[in-house]
């Protein structure tokens, strides 16, 4: 990813770990000739109490498939619609957007990265959500159940970004 201070240089040398540089190879190689449009993460995390949704695709919040996961969660659970998160990034509408956080979501959105030394053309996804649901705050077969109605509505999400 470019770095923040100078776009032409890398945020950091190396990935994190070798199976991050893994991950990354495999996108790399297969992005070309399978461009990303809908890319959906499910992520549970043990140091949040309320739900959100990341939406770091081109649409940001604007993006109807966010809004979309965003209202199937908060049927279920209420969802943070404000505020901040525990890294300080604004949490509107449930939303958060463009955030810059080196994670393979904002690579698999990002429309100009850095590979060997190079500036180059990204994946770009148009959509890239990452549903956020808090552990020890909701129970297992709870949070499968919302996880189950995101992945039941992944064909209409599919026809949202064609």
């Amino acid at each position: 990813m470019p770095s923040r201070e100078n776009p032409k240089k890398p945020r950091q040398k190396k990935p994190e770990c070798p199976e991050a540089d893994a991950i990354l190879s495999y996108a790399l190689k297969i992005f070309p000739q399978y461009p990303p449009r809908l890319v959906i993460d499910l992520h549970e995390d043990e140091s949040i109490t309320a739900p959100y949704i990341y939406s770091q695709g081109m649409l940001g919040a604007e993006d109807p498939v966010a809004r979309k996961i965003a209202e199937l969660i908060g049927r279920r659970f209420p969802l943070k619609k404000t505020g901040k998160t525990q890294f300080g990034e604004f949490i509107r509408e449930g939303i958060i957007s463009w955030t810059r956080d080196s994670s393979i979501d904002e690579f698999l959105a990002a429309d100009r990265i850095i590979v060997k030394g190079k500036n180059v053309n990204g994946p770009a996804a148009k959509t890239v959500v990452v549903a956020e649901t808090p552990i020890p705050e909701i129970s297992l077969k709870r949070r499968a159940a919302v996880h189950g109605n995101i992945i039941k509505s992944l064909n209409k999400f599919w026809k949202m970004v064609r």
